[in-house]
């Protein structure tokens, strides 16, 4: 019998290397906002130093009237000078220096005008044209230095603006771009409007996005390509990374508008042939509006946002006379203006008809056209050798009910009061679904003896035993009382000042009240003696609409005071209906089995039962302050750094508490103890750079020196300003020094040999460059993959997105999210890879095998979302709050 061998797999990242030294002839032009002007912009809008202005909506007004404009930052009037002002960037332009200011001129003016009051507008103007206030402005060539800095083992340039203009250089090779070419999606990639920061870098999107239906159900998507600018270990160049995703689009029904939380919509713009000089160049900025910004709202404010005057304006002047009622909530196109609402990742593409992605032939199509396009301009694709990849099986995860009640036992060990769940219900609606997810996560138990009306002593044949409470959620539930809005009335509305510190002052008081409410209700329902305590709460998912009366931060607050952690699960009562459907039923079960397994998460419930090595982790929690419209329970800054590991099933966390000394907790009590706030606060230190010494003294405290074989994770983005060994300025591979000031000698000198192994991760979505893979019906590569060349570096698959999983995918996003993030309204992307570097390899460890184990950790965790990629224990760190 003959048999034939499959071939490999062929595996092709989107990531390409570039020789910067070729763009030493690149021109780039600098416009500059007088400096005078630009201090009489910041004081009509209120601002004070050293913060920078407002600029929303002057990228849709750059891209109508000044076309060659990429990039707009906050640069200093002269070098080295504290003093900032306006800046625009045009990078190879074909225009003279004389018609990019006079574009600049008239685009910023048009803006002004449209975003300030008619007296403040009058009084910047002024300052614009009178020459006596000049300094710091006008429109000249700016050399970038294309050199490297030596020694390293990163690239790195020496002037950091090369990152910028080498993702505006590679994108524009992109922009124009046929794609799709012969299908019925057939389009032109359109690049978005100028940028104040391209560290994420540049996007370009399919116009015009196409139609697609299915059954009755109808939709618009397209794709987004982003470039990005990155450097990475053992390699000596730049390099470009291109990840792309898709958009979906469609109508937004004014019931899904809260009040005070913004929608974002994606305008294609042409650029005006007269303000332009006939420079042909449509551009595709995102605009963010409110709700009260739609007049088929249901909100009673007249007010209009900045950002719709601008779109009004622009729409006007681009012969677009008859604006539509619902404009804004639905797409729109007239005299080559388009608007597209977006429909965000957790705003609707769920059920859109584009959520899933592109199969896997198109993706192939991506890398010819990224090829035809980057190759030609000096870029190469790099390539990659085939898959090394290592199961690691020394690690055992948490598999079945027997082995969860274990971890359970052993998290709620030192408990006299073992482990107790609290549920606070908002109704009896799902009654049946909390049931069957606590039967699927637990077995079905031996014995259920009611202690009283509300607490059932639920008992199992190895001894486990647990408490579950069903409570109605009483307080917890409830709104936080109204302000009195007559004591605002009385205060002039141009008092500004006053008015928004009797708000605040008014809101302490309602909060306060509120928190008095529930800690009275909560009191009653809390265990006597010290018990690993757990607490379910449900309620109402209306209470997202009122941020200032919404008391989900507050719940947290006060159960963390009286010893409980938390979770909160949404209760949507626009569907009162019973659901009788299978999968429907399934599904609620779902729900809940995600929302108690991330409630055992923040019990110290470690999902990792056994294993040869000590897995850690550290990260540094960082809050900013919000010092305006704080929300009822909403705590104040805090950077501190953490450690964790675990060995055996037993997660502890190190901190550093309030007498700055380290403390061993368990999981659960690091979390009550950040919640209360009773921790070192970083930021009363003034300068930096003792916050960072003092971070190092912490993890060469809190790092076990002893023999156990250790595997640290880290992340790049959190870690490396606070450790300089970990950033790629300053990375060696096999060495690292902890806690040593100036020239001092280091409090911890870590080599490669001995029983610690430190791994770092970039976990940065945008910075991930996707991949084609021939051979696989999704286009999905499992395992790790690395350079041609490459030692210590390797590049992990980030998986699926959300929409693609199976399973428990209709289930991830049920924990709520705390702040309005734009990144809800992002495009999904393709699955892409995630760098990982060994910095340190422990005695016996190969960097290949520490690659094997990072992938391992990446999989062992109680509850998951399509964010989760971090490594336990440093996933588990990085969810504290």
């Amino acid at each position: 019998m003959n048999s034939t061998k499959k071939a490999p797999a062929e595996f092709q990242p989107f990531l390409y290397s570039y020789d910067i030294a070729n763009l030493r002839d690149r021109v780039a032009v600098r416009y500059s906002m007088p400096f005078r002007a630009y201090e009489a912009l910041k004081q009509a809008q209120e601002i004070t130093t050293p913060k920078n202005a407002y600029i929303g909506g002057l990228a849709a007004v750059l891209g109508w009237a000044a076309p060659s404009v990429d990039l707009v930052t906050f640069e200093p009037v002269e070098e080295n000078n504290y003093a900032r002002t306006l800046c625009f960037w045009m990078i190879d332009p074909s225009e003279s220096i004389e018609t990019l200011k006079n574009q600049a001129d008239i685009a910023l003016e048009i803006w002004l005008g449209l975003a300030l009051s008619k007296d403040s507008f009058s009084q910047v103007q002024n300052k614009l044209h009178d020459g006596r206030f000049s300094s710091g402005g006008g429109c000249i060539p700016f050399p970038i230095d294309s050199a490297l800095k030596s020694g390293g083992t990163c690239a790195k340039p020496k002037d950091n603006r090369m990152y910028s203009l080498l993702t505006l250089f590679a994108a524009r090779q992109l922009e124009g771009a046929i794609i799709n070419q012969g299908m019925i999606e057939e389009g032109e990639l359109i690049s978005t409007g100028p940028q104040n920061d391209l560290y994420s870098g540049k996007s370009l999107m399919r116009y015009r996005p196409g139609q697609i239906e299915k059954g009755t159900r109808s939709g618009l998507w397209s794709e987004i390509f982003t470039a990005v600018a990155l450097n990475t270990p053992e390699q000596n160049n730049l390099r470009i990374a291109v990840n792309i995703g898709i958009r979906n689009f469609g109508d937004i029904n004014p019931a899904a508008l809260f009040k005070q939380k913004s929608r974002y919509v994606d305008i294609f713009i042409p650029s005006d042939q007269v303000l332009s000089n006939n420079v042909r160049r449509m551009r595709c900025v995102e605009l963010e509006l409110m709700r009260s910004d739609y007049s088929n709202s249901t909100s009673k404010s007249n007010e209009t946002s900045r950002e719709r005057k601008i779109l009004l304006k622009l729409m006007e002047m681009s012969g677009v006379r008859d604006v539509p009622q619902e404009l804004g909530l639905t797409p729109f196109e007239l005299n080559g203006f388009s608007l597209y609402p977006r429909l965000g990742s957790n705003h609707g593409d769920k059920y859109a008809l584009a959520g899933t992605g592109i199969p896997n032939p198109e993706r192939e199509n991506y890398l010819q056209l990224l090829d035809d396009r980057l190759l030609p301009a000096g870029f190469e694709r790099i390539k990659f050798n085939n898959r090394s990849f290592k199961q690691e099986r020394s690690l055992k995860a948490i598999d079945g009910a027997s082995a969860l009640r274990n971890a359970v036992a052993i998290a709620a060990a030192d408990m006299p009061g073992g482990f107790r769940l609290t549920h606070f219900v908002n109704g009896n609606k799902d009654e049946e679904s909390a049931k069957g997810a606590l039967l699927e996560l637990f077995g079905e138990p031996k014995q259920a003896t009611p202690i009283d009306s509300t607490s059932v002593e639920i008992k199992y044949e190895e001894d486990f035993q647990f408490i579950y409470q069903k409570i109605e959620a009483g307080s917890l539930a409830d709104k936080v009382p109204k302000i009195d809005e007559t004591i605002l009335a009385q205060v002039p509305v141009e008092n500004k000042s006053k008015r928004w510190s009797i708000k605040q002052h008014l809101q302490k008081e309602a909060a306060e009240a509120a928190r008095k409410n529930i800690a009275n209700y909560v009191s009653q329902y809390a265990p006597s003696t010290d018990t690993l305590w757990a607490a379910l709460v449900e309620i109402p998912k209306f209470l997202q609409e009122e941020p200032a009366r919404d008391p989900f931060l507050l719940n947290y607050e006060v159960l963390a005071e009286q010893g409980a952690v938390t979770q909160t699960k949404l209760t949507d009562f626009d569907d009162v209906t019973i659901e009788t459907d299978e999968k429907a039923i399934k599904v609620k079960r779902l729900i809940y089995e995600n929302a108690i397994c991330d409630l055992l998460r923040s019990a110290g419930v470690s999902p990792l039962v056994s294993g040869q090595v000590r897995l850690a982790g550290w990260w540094i929690l960082a809050r900013n302050d919000r010092s305006f419209d704080k929300r009822p329970g909403e705590l104040d800054g805090l950077v501190t750094p953490l450690y964790a590991d675990c060995i055996n099933g037993q997660l502890r966390v190190c901190i550093l508490n309030d007498g700055e000394k380290v403390e061993w907790l368990s999981y659960s009590q690091a979390l009550i103890r950040i919640a209360q706030r009773k921790v070192f606060d970083l930021s009363k230190i003034k300068k930096f750079s003792e916050q960072a010494t003092r971070v190092e003294q912490f993890f060469a405290a809190a790092t076990p020196n002893d023999a156990i074989p250790t595997v640290i994770f880290s992340e790049a983005t959190n870690i490396r300003r606070f450790i300089k060994g970990l950033s790629n300025d300053a990375l060696q591979f096999d060495t690292l020094n902890l806690g040593g000031i100036g020239g001092a000698t280091a409090q911890r000198e870590m080599r490669s040999g001995k029983a610690i192994s430190l791994i770092r991760i970039t976990n940065e979505a945008k910075k991930s460059p996707c991949y084609w893979v021939s051979e696989r019906k999704q286009g999905v590569a499992k395992g790790f993959f690395q350079e041609q060349g490459a030692e210590n570096v390797f590049w992990l698959n980030r998986g699926l997105t959300d929409a693609l999983q199976q399973g428990h995918s209709w289930a991830n996003t049920v924990s709520r999210h705390v702040e309005t993030d734009p990144r809800k309204f992002a495009h999904r992307r393709f699955p892409s890879l995630s760098e990982v570097a060994v910095i340190l390899k422990g005695e016996d460890m190969e960097a290949d095998q520490l690659a094997g184990i990072t992938r391992k950790a990446m999989q062992l965790h109680l509850a998951t979302d399509e964010e989760t990629l971090l490594p336990f224990p440093l996933h588990e760190l990085s969810v504290i709050r």
